[in-house]
């Protein structure tokens, strides 16, 4: 589930640039800083203009790019709420 917090994002990014091309996820590391036995929230933040200025630059001229740079971050349920 959280891996799918980030990539609808890079193609919702790609879309609003009006670029038609395929997301291959060729390798996905999550670390886990304690268990998740609970309701979870996944968010993903947008990558950085400088990051995908670049990321653009080299699918435009290579028509394939490689993004490292997407950060996925989940937020435990409590009784009171979301907590971030």
């Amino acid at each position: 589930m959280v891996i799918l917090a980030a990539w609808p994002l890079l193609y919702v990014r790609l879309q609003q640039e009006y670029v038609s091309c395929r997301i291959v996820i060729q390798r996905n590391t999550i670390n886990y800083e304690q268990p998740i036995v609970n309701a979870f929230l996944a968010t993903s933040t947008t990558p950085n203009s400088l990051a995908w200025a670049k990321f653009m630059g080299t699918l435009k001229r290579r028509n394939r790019a490689n993004f490292n740079n997407l950060h996925t971050h989940t937020a435990l349920s409590e009784e009171t709420g979301w907590q971030i």
